[in-house]
């Protein structure tokens, strides 16, 4: 009887371990169908409160410039990033580096958007979770809460970035519009950048649904899930960002 209980456990077990095995494949296989085209998917624009270009690559700044000809958008936020790690000893050597938010308004003012339209906030965001509270403080300090944002950033990154601001905005429409020449191509794990960049946001993704977030000079706040949208968070120490 004692063996018989124990064969059945043990087929129990097999059960189990197969079934996760088999969700897992599930898995991997949807994400080399569909993966490159969930991360990169576009909203469908509408007219918006403002334009909110994220750090990161300098063709985000290209992208708000159009969407603020288009006539979308009265005013453009400019995220705030950190300096490049090697920027202070760069500086002791008198080579300086621009900083990423002072190429993004040059940018977007030889594109023709107006000085008196650019707006920055943030001090030294490091990741995205970041640059959504700061936009929130920096909208609460004007006492605005915008009914529709249009959010620009780099088509691999357009998933995660949604589901972050809309978290922390439940009361904004978010739409995001992802820089138009870097969608991946359909077969992205034939390509070595596509295939880093789908993987990549693949992890973070999980990692902030997770409860994950990333601030200047620290992880997660103690107690604190990077997806809550509660009371507006205090602002990081000033701290080294390197």
């Amino acid at each position: 009887m004692r063996r018989a209980r124990s064969t059945g456990l043990f087929g129990r077990a097999l059960q189990v371990v197969g079934a996760l095995a088999l969700l897992g494949g599930a898995g991997v296989l949807a994400l080399f169908l569909v993966g490159g085209h969930w991360l990169s998917r576009a909203d469908v624009l509408e007219p918006a409160d403002g334009i909110v270009v994220l750090g990161g690559d300098f063709s985000r700044a290209l992208h708000a410039a159009d969407l603020y000809a288009q006539g979308l958008a009265p005013v453009v936020w400019v995220s705030v990033t950190a300096p490049h790690p090697a920027a202070a000893r760069l500086a002791e050597l008198g080579i300086r580096l621009p900083e990423q938010a002072d190429v993004y308004v040059a940018a977007l003012r030889a594109k023709g958007v107006d000085a008196a339209a650019i707006r920055r906030f943030g001090a030294a965001s490091v990741s995205t979770v970041e640059e959504a509270e700061e936009l929130d403080a920096a909208l609460a300090a004007r006492g605005t809460t915008p009914v529709r944002l249009i959010l620009v950033t780099t088509a691999y990154h357009a998933a995660r970035a949604r589901m972050i601001f809309r978290d922390h905005f439940p009361h904004t429409r978010v739409l995001v519009a992802p820089t138009p020449d870097d969608a991946p191509p359909g077969r992205w794990w034939t390509r070595r950048d596509s295939a880093a960049n789908v993987l990549m946001e693949t992890i973070k993704t999980l990692f902030y649904l997770g409860g994950g977030g990333f601030r200047s000079g620290q992880g997660l706040r103690p107690g604190q899930d990077a997806r809550s949208n509660g009371s507006r968070p205090a602002a990081p120490p000033a701290v080294n960002p390197a």
